[in-house]
């Protein structure tokens, strides 16, 4: 090739890269004048506002519990017979559960019969000793003593031996130790009776409270029985637990962090789930709310917190269940949300959020935030359809111009 050629093609290589060159640049002016986006703007990403409808909740874990439940004690000490039912069967009221060997109430009659000698007898011995004590003991020393007077007289006199005067002194001695062993004897036999009275009393009680025959005190399951054949009872022994498990006896025990307890209120909406039923959400309601706050354990930590009660009338629930449930607190339909990644604060604590205007330029707006809706906010003094910008750079500021480099749709 020549050189001559060679010029040629370098000077058209030339021209070509002045030409893209000069395009380029054309382009890009071309291109700002006609979006309206000013030179030097700040790439932003934005998402309007829209309107939403908030529903507020409190999610929470709970337990199925019974409402109310009989425990059937024993009123007496035996030895059960036969036990008629086992966990899990259905009763009735008044329907036999349990039977005692009749051999402790036979042996309690014969205690009782033994008893009410002993105490008959004892009230005979003491008439017969009140008695003697009216009767012979008193006149027994009261003579006694007028025999002492006159031996003493005569002793003084000088008509008697001093032997005689010592045995008048000895016969007065004896007839008051033998007026003093029938008073004791006589405190003896009142004691006895008071005590054989005592026990007739409770062994006719025992009686009285022995029954052969344990009956159920309400209908509906056993939840637990604590005896069999053979077991020796005392009063007061736990035999059975029973209750009805139909819906109208549960209730849904959670419990709420006292920083989302303000929220709550009687006859509140609740969704519930278990995973022993399945996947279905089932409807209660908070049916009571506990009027002072405990110390609950509430995942690995301990908190304050307020115990619910949440009552379900169609769930298959089961008392001991473990249930998620959530609690919708507050419903606020057709009010305007931004993103919470939009939101900042001043040093004063003030929420504000930039909007981009029309012609691009920014606004700092102060805002006030409400109700949280996922990863959007309640906002007050923005309208519908407004350009918040997300995320915004150091450099976005009141005033400055920017351009979307990206325009976020709302999650739904």
């Amino acid at each position: 090739m020549s050189k001559k050629n060679k010029i040629i093609i370098a000077a058209i290589i030339a021209i070509l890269l002045c030409s893209y060159i000069g395009f380029a640049i054309w382009n890009v002016s071309h291109t700002q004048v006609d979006t309206g986006i000013p030179k030097n703007a700040i790439p932003v990403e934005i998402e309007n506002s829209h309107i939403e409808t908030i529903i507020c909740k409190i999610n929470v874990k709970g337990t199925v519990e019974l409402i109310k439940s009989e425990t059937l004690f024993s009123r007496t000490s035996a030895t059960v017979e036969m036990v008629y039912v086992k966990e899990g069967d259905q009763v009735t009221a008044g329907q036999l559960v349990a039977e005692y060997d009749s051999k402790v109430l036979e042996n309690l009659q014969d205690q009782l019969a033994e008893a009410k000698l002993s105490l008959k007898s004892a009230t005979l011995n003491l008439k017969a000793a009140q008695t003697a004590l009216a009767g012979q003991d008193k006149r027994k020393l009261e003579n006694a003593g007028i025999a002492y007077d006159k031996a003493k007289l005569l002793y003084e006199a000088g008509a008697i031996t001093k032997q005689e005067f010592e045995n008048a002194n000895e016969a007065k001695i004896d007839a008051q130790e033998q007026l003093d062993n029938n008073l004791s004897h006589i405190s003896i036999l009142q004691v006895t009776i008071e005590q054989n009275e005592l026990k007739t009393s409770q062994i006719e009680k025992e009686i009285e409270n022995y029954t052969l025959l344990e009956y159920a005190p309400c209908s509906g399951t056993v939840l637990a029985s604590y005896i069999k054949k053979g077991d020796l009872v005392v009063p007061g022994h736990q035999l059975f637990d029973i209750a009805d498990t139909s819906l109208n006896n549960l209730t849904i025990t959670a419990v709420v962090p006292e920083n989302e307890a303000k929220n709550l209120a009687l006859s509140q909406d609740v969704e519930i789930r278990c995973t022993a039923i399945g996947q279905t959400i089932f409807k209660g309601r908070v049916s009571k709310i506990s009027s002072i706050a405990t110390k609950k354990q509430i995942g690995n930590s301990q908190e304050t917190a307020l115990t619910v009660e949440i009552r379900c009338e169609d769930a298959p629930l089961k008392a001991g269940y473990t249930i998620d449930a959530t609690i919708i607190t507050k419903i606020i339909e057709n009010t305007v949300v931004i993103p919470l990644m939009s939101t900042m604060r001043d040093a004063d604590s003030h929420s504000y959020v930039y909007i981009m205007h029309e012609d691009y330029s920014v606004e700092k707006r102060l805002v006030e935030l409400g109700e949280y809706a996922g990863i959007y906010v309640e906002a007050g003094n923005i309208a519908e359809g407004e350009r918040t910008i997300i995320n915004p750079s150091a450099q976005v500021k009141e005033g400055v111009f920017v351009k979307p480099v990206a325009i976020r749709k709302p999650e739904n």
